[in-house]
């Protein structure tokens, strides 16, 4: 029977289907820690990976297994367990597992949804409770009663690990539990992350290209004679293109990839980690994706992975969301003016700046993409001849630009300073921030503010004075000062309505939560700050 395709996993829609799985070392290493896991009193595990590592699809394929589908990498237990299946919200989770279990009003209690769970595991005498996007709950907890929601997670985490219950616990995170947690409460939630044992979930490049040779090996599709697949394999190693250790590939291993060249591989596969969501992985490029060459290209190479990624994910690239949107942004400007002053003799300029560009973004610190690695790479690809000139009609028009302490070309924007490189100078020179309220002020130009409703009542204004600081204010107000309003940037809630609970004085508080961030943006605004003066200084 055909095994069916979604371009998306859901946990709870597409139970007990096959989709033909492949496992990873990795994965078979993590889903035999958890059926091993049985009656070990350490029965609650957080699964923790970036965007696009496959999470989703593990954690079916392994539901599925316990369910009596064959696999070649997990043993089937004796008796089939009882598995409940939920996918994470925005909610809160304690009233969420309790509307699953159908539980009435008045029966809504922590204890209740416990009672319901191990209804569920005197009856099979096996359980596993599956929550993929696990981190939805954390983050809405973090926003809404953290305290009562850590404390729930708390008692669920050690119902399972009971080690005289034959139970499991198994959540997905893109991140740890105290990652979710604001500034104040990660303390606290460091209690409960160590109540759920962590399995990373990161799976390593070589990996995931050795799974995509097999996948695309199905296809049938042989080499055209005379095509060097191992020539690109040894140019990515002799150029250091990616940071993890080269493996030793093999030419049939090489030619199971084909129409995709390794150097195009590795770098599709880190990008769409980096676009996240299992909708967008490598398998689903691989198997939903009309992979072949373009018209006058032995490979799927370096460009035509451009072309896919600024089609599929066009709206993601240029979101607020994208950690690397600035760079993107410098590629797109580089291939605007390569259009505008090139022409319709564009084409193999432009394969050039998408080469740099996408290896730029995703290639290792220490990758040489060098005039020598340019030109036999376009060459293996497309037959490109006077690469070596077109690179240097790029650097005379500030295109692309060689930096020579890297050995490398790299995007430009018109100018001959390596900007990226700069900052990383510039944030040696620093010193952490401890107070974020003091250099706020540099930049805060709004002193007084007048309070329009009672100025409208009374027919006096009513001006009050902004106050930054790390802790709250309780001072009295002078001179034609009426009131302050203090932004606090260093303290909880909690301890701001201490100070606040017995004062009289007309303060309005504003309590900043996500301080990290602020301080993040200062530090950020403080390098830039630095490489401009020090530009400045040199012109």
């Amino acid at each position: 029977m055909r095994t069916k395709f979604s371009p998306s996993i859901n946990l709870v829609r597409d139970g007990g289907r096959d989709y033909g799985y492949l496992a990873t070392p990795n994965a078979k290493l993590i889903a035999e820690k958890i059926v091993r896991s049985e009656r070990t009193g350490a029965q609650a595990f957080q699964l923790i990976g970036s965007f696009g590592t496959g999470k989703s699809a593990f954690l079916l394929a392994f539901a599925n297994a316990l369910r009596g589908q064959k696999t070649d990498w997990l043993i089937s237990q004796q008796k089939e367990p009882e598995i409940i299946s939920l996918v994470g919200e925005y909610r809160s989770l304690s009233e969420f597992l309790a509307d699953h279990f159908e539980l009435r009003k008045g029966q809504k209690g922590y204890q209740y949804i416990l009672d319901a769970i191990h209804e569920r595991y005197e009856k099979h005498g096996r359980l596993y409770l599956i929550i993929d996007e696990f981190g939805k709950f954390l983050e809405h907890a973090a926003r809404t009663k953290p305290e009562e929601e850590m404390y729930f997670i708390q008692q669920l985490a050690e119902y399972f690990n009971d080690e005289d219950r034959n139970v499991t616990l198994l959540v997905t995170l893109h991140q740890s539990i105290e990652a979710y947690a604001q500034p104040t409460q990660r303390n606290e939630w460091k209690k409960v992350q160590g109540r759920l044992r962590a399995l990373p979930f990161n799976e390593p490049v070589s990996q995931l290209v050795q799974l995509a040779a097999q996948q695309l090996a199905k296809a049938g599709t042989t080499v055209p004679k005379g095509v060097d697949v191992a020539a690109l394999a040894k140019l990515s190693a002799e150029h250091h293109l990616f940071e993890e250790a080269p493996e030793a590939w093999t030419k049939e291993e090489l030619s199971k990839l084909f129409p995709l060249d390794l150097i195009a591989t590795q770098t599709l596969t880190k990008a769409l980690q980096v676009c996240g969501q299992n909708s967008r992985s490598l398998f689903t490029f691989l198997r939903v994706g009309n992979i072949a060459p373009s018209k006058g290209y032995m490979f799927y190479g370096l460009p035509q992975v451009y072309d896919h990624l600024n089609s599929e994910f066009y709206s993601y690239l240029r979101s607020a969301g994208n950690p690397v949107r600035a760079q993107w942004q410098m590629l797109w400007g580089a291939l605007e003016r390569v259009d505008s002053q090139f022409g319709k003799d564009r084409k193999p300029y432009e394969d050039i700046v998408k080469s740099i560009g996408l290896l730029q973004l995703f290639g290792g610190k220490g990758a040489s993409v060098d005039e020598q690695f340019l030109s036999a790479y376009l060459s293996a690809l497309s037959g490109a001849k006077d690469t070596k000139k077109r690179l240097s009609e790029l650097t005379a028009r500030k295109i692309v630009l060689f930096v020579k302490h890297r050995a490398s070309f790299r995007m430009t924007e018109g100018t001959d300073l390596d900007f990226e490189s700069a900052l990383s100078e510039a944030s040696e020179h620093l010193e952490a921030i401890e107070d974020v309220a003091g250099k706020l002020r540099q930049h805060f130009n709004r002193q007084y503010v007048l309070a329009k409703e009672a100025t409208y009542l009374t027919g006096s204004p009513r001006v009050f004075e902004y106050q930054l600081s790390d802790k709250a204010i309780a001072i009295s107000p002078k001179g034609m000062v009426d009131g302050y309003v203090n932004l606090v940037f260093g303290s909880s809630p909690a301890q701001v309505q201490k100070v606040s609970a017995d004062l009289k004085e007309p303060i309005v508080y504003g309590v900043f939560m996500n301080t990290d961030a602020i301080r993040t943006s200062l530090q950020d605004i403080e390098k830039a700050q630095r490489v401009i003066d020090k530009t400045l200084r040199t012109v």
